[in-house]
């Protein structure tokens, strides 16, 4: 084909996206003189350089070409357009912009399996909002819109199941991630499996999700592998694994999962009775976590708790650390009337004040 040809060249690069060569593709569509193109193939130029850069992960030049296909399209041709945008733009965590961009998607010109898609993008969207029953609402619609014959796609499985992990509605969370392995595509198989994990831990179903976090951990290629192995370790040290449990977490911290791994460490540590050891890593484990994340409240938990059992000497360090995460314990935690009692004690040996006055 000539590049001199650019309708040829349009074709061309859209076979070769056909047999997935979406880089080949997208170079050929780049090189095409668009002004040369007519002007039903030019927002479809567009269209397809947003479907090459999505199969690449490329989500940024994604949205920039769907936004003009929309730009460029007839009225007739724009909304599944919007769709595939605000499909980038979810990708990409600009979920206002996805919000508004569905807002104005036109339904009345989709096509059912288009009404699909645009039901569970919003529930994606408003997952990532912080809206898990908006979000769960919509997933639901969207599974039952595209109820078909094959049940539901991996997408919807796996959204609807996240949804209900952040209700915390944890044993129908694991049914939905059962569905979601059985449908996950090669390339989303270990974080389906890490994500079905957390549930059941949830549900103490502990060797099952040691099953899952063990198949996870030996794929080289997943991103999240150290937070995996750090999972790993702590579900190890749940059932009493503890040299388990340290080799995992020892593995988690050399992959930069930090907080996590010394929070492990730091409870083996103290099943042995280690308590300086112990002390050690979970002071780690509040500086390498933000405060007020789940990681640094648990470390100042356990060091109120090691402090205490170091006797009257540290009082003043108790005190501290049982302040600290009584900020971001709720009142229904099993922490909270143990940390409620440090603090008292603590108050107690230090003569009423927050600190052993001269």
């Amino acid at each position: 084909v000539t590049e001199s040809d650019p309708v040829a060249a349009y074709h061309a690069a859209s076979a070769l996206f056909a047999v997935d060569a979406p880089k080949s593709a997208s170079r050929r569509l780049l090189a095409v003189d668009e002004s040369k193109l007519p002007a039903y193939l030019r927002w479809r130029r567009w269209s397809l350089l947003g479907q090459c850069r999505e199969a690449m992960g490329e989500w940024e030049g994604a949205a920039e070409s769907f936004a003009k296909a929309v730009e460029l399209a007839p009225v007739a041709e724009r909304e599944p357009e919007r769709l595939s945008l605000a499909g980038a733009l979810v990708e990409l965590g600009r979920t206002e912009e996805a919000i508004a961009c569905l807002a104005e998607v036109d339904e009345s010109l989709l096509r059912p399996e288009e009404v699909t898609v645009h039901r569970y993008l919003l529930g994606r969207a408003h997952l990532e909002l912080g809206n898990p029953n908006r979000a769960l609402e919509l997933l639901t619609e969207a599974h039952a819109l595209g109820g078909g014959e094959g049940g539901p796609s991996y997408s919807v499985a796996f959204a609807t199941a996240q949804a209900l992990t952040a209700l915390g509605r944890y044993q129908e969370a694991k049914e939905w991630f059962s569905r979601a392995l059985e449908l996950a595509p090669a390339e989303h198989r270990a974080y389906t499996q890490h994500e079905a994990a957390y549930a059941l831990i949830e549900c103490d179903e502990l060797h099952e999700a040691e099953g899952l976090l063990s198949e996870v951990v030996s794929d080289p290629s997943y991103p999240h592998r150290g937070d995996a192995l750090a999972d790993l370790a702590d579900v190890r040290l749940r059932f009493g694994d503890l040299e388990g449990a340290q080799h995992a977490a020892e593995q988690a911290l050399e992959l930069g999962a930090g907080a996590a791994a010394c929070l492990t460490l730091g409870n083996i540590a103290y099943e042995y009775y280690s308590l300086e050891e112990a002390v050690s890593w979970f002071e780690q484990a509040v500086g390498s976590s933000q405060p007020g994340d789940p990681y640094w409240v648990g470390a100042h938990q356990m060091l109120a708790d090691v402090y205490a059992q170091m006797g009257q000497p540290y009082a003043s360090r108790v005190l501290m650390h049982a302040k600290a995460a009584l900020d971001h314990t709720e009142p229904s935690s099993e922490w909270y009337l143990p940390l409620t009692q440090y603090v008292e004690e603590a108050r107690s040996a230090l003569g009423g004040h927050d600190r052993l006055l001269n």
